[in-house]
């Protein structure tokens, strides 16, 4: 089976405009679409399928399947993904398989464009972080201007009406924050999910990525938010979440138009906190949660960014965002949590820089987490210890 991607149009209705595209096989197709408001148009790109082989290139490589792009393609686009992208992942994991990818039209025309230096902003760490470091940089020309809000997976891996409400309701206070700010706000809604139904973890960066070149015309430099810092990278992990070879991803995904940077890829999520902390709208727009519109202060996303904030001893600072007083009243309870996943590399650098702060965690909060962190290797160890009368009198206290 081969893949085709067709000549992207655009089309224009009620507001709103769409950038689409068809993709066909043997026996059948699907149109994909990715959709701005009205206003944006200008910036769509059609003249090139760069946004819609990114689309599909993991569900190609994955299944091992060639694809024929019907329409140009950016020639730097092309180079780098077939000398590094595709051989690089196909030779180093274990899911994506090499695959021949077919264009007979190659255009390397730098297109007409404002020069827009944007990011995504979900109102997270990593894309505060990026924000906040990117304001007034020395290098003036890489000052942000514009936050981007994309719905390509992070509000449900495989697309739908639930994730498309989720992302509605989520776009609001990332528009609030970039209003208030003096950022311009741009969002895309996309039909991408449905079409790979693949876990965003592994997906993420391309899928993203895919959007932006989809507003070639207007962004010239693109930031991504790492969630890895670079001395993780590996190409071998790239099975498990496309965060471990992010560096990669932006130099190979980027192309004539739109130059992609990884920004944060030197500073672990703790330390990005830190940094945050410093930056007075964070306290008031901060939002990390995986399942409801703001922070649910219960979900592990919330607990891991309340306890790094703890850590560096600036969480007070959010109680506008976070329910720091029920955190606080079930402190112990936290942090025994926290010793529990310590095997876990983002507990682990809550917990060492709760050491480098002199944050004391109690023997007897220590004692029930670690027997709980052995216990989750041990199935019958598991029950003699909820049996244990020594391990109930530690967990009285927490």
């Amino acid at each position: 089976m081969t893949l085709c991607i067709g000549k992207p149009e655009i089309h224009k209705t009620s507001g709103k405009a769409r950038l689409c595209c068809r993709i066909a096989w043997e026996t059948g197709f699907y149109d994909m679409w990715y959709e701005v408001d009205g206003c944006f148009n200008e910036y769509l790109c059609a003249e090139r399928a760069d946004a819609f082989l990114l689309a599909v290139l993991p569900y190609a490589m994955k299944e091992a399947i060639d694809v024929k792009v019907d329409a140009p393609l950016s020639e730097q686009l092309y180079y780098q993904l077939t000398t590094i992208y595709i051989p690089a992942l196909a030779k180093n994991t274990r899911t994506y398989h090499r695959i021949r990818l077919e264009c007979d039209s190659l255009d390397n025309t730098v297109l007409d464009s404002p020069n827009a230096i944007g990011t995504g902003f979900s109102g997270g760490v990593d894309s505060f972080y990026t924000v906040c470091t990117h304001m007034q940089s020395t290098a003036k020309r890489h000052n942000l201007t514009h936050l981007a809000f994309f719905n390509v997976g992070a509000s449900g891996d495989a697309g739908g009406e639930e994730a498309r409400r989720l992302f509605m309701k989520r776009q609001s206070p990332a528009r609030a924050f970039a209003e208030a700010n003096g950022f311009v706000f741009i969002t895309v809604d996309s039909n991408i999910s449905e079409f790979l139904q693949y876990e965003h973890l592994h997906t993420h960066t391309i899928r993203s990525l895919s959007a932006v070149l989809a507003l070639q015309k207007l962004f010239s430099v693109y930031y991504y938010s790492s969630s890895s810092t670079l001395r993780e990278f590996a190409l071998e992990r790239g099975d498990e979440a496309a965060g471990y070879f992010d560096l990669m991803s932006a130099h190979c995904l980027s192309n004539e138009n739109t130059r992609i940077y990884i920004t944060g890829p030197n500073e672990t999520r703790v330390e990005k906190c830190a940094a945050i902390a410093a930056y007075p709208p964070s306290r008031r727009y901060l939002n990390v949660c995986l399942s409801e519109e703001k922070n649910c202060s219960q979900c592990e996303k919330c607990l891991r960014t309340m306890l790094s904030l703890y850590a560096v001893g600036k969480l007070e600072l959010y109680g506008a965002v976070f329910d720091v007083d029920g955190f606080k009243a079930n402190l112990n309870k936290k942090l025994a949590a926290l010793i529990e996943n310590g095997g876990d590399r983002n507990y682990r650098e809550i917990r060492e820089a709760m050491v480098l702060n002199g944050v004391r965690i109690p023997v007897g909060v220590r004692i029930p987490g670690y027997a709980m962190r052995i216990a989750r290797h041990f199935p019958n160890f598991r029950k003699r210890l909820a049996n244990s009368r020594l391990l109930r009198r530690f967990c009285h206290k927490i």
